[in-house]
């Protein structure tokens, strides 16, 4: 059933009590859509001296979901939504965040030119700037900066092995405005379509603080049959992959930067009859990394916390034949705290502290620490105490009972 531009979905009952439901977009209404936000974008065009002067306009997708996936985590869900169409245009400027070569080494030129060739070796013709992370410990250290590299770049790219770096880097700045970096491989054999792909596929954001979330899945420079491929490239992604599944999409809308929305999809289907399933997030590898405060050893820093030593060494075997043995040495627990251990201050070892409890008198009010072999809980320390306290309670009882007898 239809409603001017809106497409309505409806559910069935199966013999088994199973329900079927039919989730497709009306590729009629959809290129009706498609064309009302392109004569929104260039009305803009005239009025904008920018986009005038030949730079793109983002084309994005509004979704509206019917039920709120609430991670445990509370950690933001992202979904990479591949997009026949490439979203990046002549005048889109990229970024990309590598692994340094040498991490002892403050300069940053050796690992822009390795980079740099590598690219060029591997045919990649789109114009990149590289930023090694090194680079942004020591000049994107304020947060002015942040908000300057963000202005800067329209995409962002990552290299795998420094994803979990990030988030301490530049996440306060990059998380709140959803302008995550795609991941790359840098180490693929076809270097080129791992870059392609990753610049023309969307990025899909799910925060669980709310029921609508932002795709962007074309651009003002794509024509219309562009935009509505695009567009059903999405909407098929996303009902594979959103948790709950398609039928948990309630609308759809088309709008640009500053535009309303036009509505191009919308499904009745009640909250209540949708389940969404726990999604099962992959698993990161960890590669061991040189340190140089330990020598002779590679460190593992895991996600959660946990940080392992792994040491090398050459053993002879019996019959004579060298053989490398790995040990592996965990030095922080899953949680993030120190393992229990004295530390060295002055040339003295330092004894862990014991903790206070904060018992105080009824006429100094000071806080009394406990001594050993007495529990935290007990009202009355040790015996000079109760002797202290018995006197007053005499005291003062002996004033309460000549009181009487006076009267």
């Amino acid at each position: 059933m239809a409603k001017g531009n809106i497409h309505v979905e409806k559910t069935a009952k199966s013999e088994n009590g199973d329900e079927k439901r039919d989730i497709h977009i009306d590729e009629s209404q959809l290129r009706q859509a498609v064309a009302a936000v392109c004569k929104l974008a260039q009305k803009k065009t005239k009025t904008d001296l920018l986009l005038a002067a030949g730079d793109a306009n983002k084309i994005l997708l509004s979704i509206s979901f019917n039920k709120v996936y609430e991670s445990k985590r509370s950690k933001d869900i992202l979904i990479k939504v591949p997009l026949p169409h490439s979203l990046k245009a002549d005048t889109t400027s990229v970024c990309l965040f590598v692994k340094d070569l040498d991490s002892t080494k403050r300069e940053l030129d050796d690992t822009i030119d390795h980079y740099t060739e590598l690219l060029r070796s591997k045919n990649v013709t789109d114009k990149i700037d590289i930023i090694p992370l090194k680079g942004l410990s020591t000049e994107y250290t304020e947060f002015e900066s942040h908000r300057r590299l963000l202005s800067m770049y329209d995409l962002f790219l990552t290299d795998d092995r420094i994803v979990r770096h990030l988030n301490a880097r530049i996440g306060k700045t990059f998380c709140p405005k959803k302008r995550f970096p795609k991941i790359v491989n840098l180490k693929a054999k076809d270097l080129k379509k791992e870059i392609d792909e990753a610049l023309g596929s969307g990025l899909l954001t799910i925060s669980g603080r709310g029921s609508t979330c932002m795709l962007q899945v074309a651009h003002t420079k794509h024509t219309e049959e562009q935009i509505t491929e695009n567009v059903l490239s999405a909407f098929k992604c996303l009902c594979e992959k959103i948790p709950g599944g398609g039928v948990n999409i309630k609308t759809l809308h088309l709008k640009t930067t500053d535009s309303t929305s036009v509505p191009v999809y919308y499904n009745a289907v009640q909250p209540t009859d949708i389940v969404l399933n726990k999604l099962k997030r992959p698993r990161e590898e960890v590669e061991a990394e040189d340190v140089t405060t330990i020598t002779g050893g590679k460190v593992k820093v895991y996600p959660s916390g946990r940080i392992d030593i792994i040491k090398q060494t050459k053993v002879m075997d019996k019959s004579g034949v060298e053989k490398i043995v790995t040990q592996v040495k965990p030095l922080m627990k899953p949680d993030g705290l120190a393992l229990d251990k004295p530390r060295k201050v002055g040339g003295r070892v330092q004894k862990k502290s014991k903790k206070t409890v904060a018992l105080t008198t009824p006429k100094t009010k000071k806080s009394i620490r406990p001594k050993k072999g007495v529990k935290k809980n007990s009202k009355l320390i040790d015996k000079k105490t109760q002797k202290k306290f018995s006197k007053k309670k005499n005291i003062i009882a002996q004033k309460r009972g000549s009181k009487k007898a006076k009267v």
